[in-house]
């Protein structure tokens, strides 16, 4: 049972990489980073939808940005411009909760 409930989630996260891709190409850029954030929560190996958020990463919500780019960084592994945008999204999160 918990195989067949990993494998739909791999399947679940394929589809959504793939509806990301499609949405990426038609211009829909929030959206593609929407749907590749999901990919990403479905299936942590999801490099596709990895790069295509690292891609957009301005795109990302502020709340969400930081938790998004940690999955990025799960599925593809360090990198500096991971590192970099992962670094600005922290900032930017902690600028806004003072903000508040």
């Amino acid at each position: 049972r918990s195989a067949q409930v990993a494998l739909n989630g791999r399947m679940r996260g394929r589809a959504l990489s793939l509806l990301a891709a499609l949405l990426e190409r038609t211009g829909e850029l929030d959206a593609a980073v929407a749907a590749a954030d999901q990919a990403l929560l479905c299936d942590r190996s999801a490099a596709d939808a990895a790069l295509l958020l690292l891609r957009h990463a301005y795109r990302l919500p502020t709340e969400r940005a930081a938790a998004a780019l940690e999955l990025c960084r799960g599925a593809l592994g360090d990198s500096q411009p991971l590192l970099s945008t992962l670094a600005r999204a922290a900032m930017a999160a902690g600028d806004a909760a003072e903000q508040q």
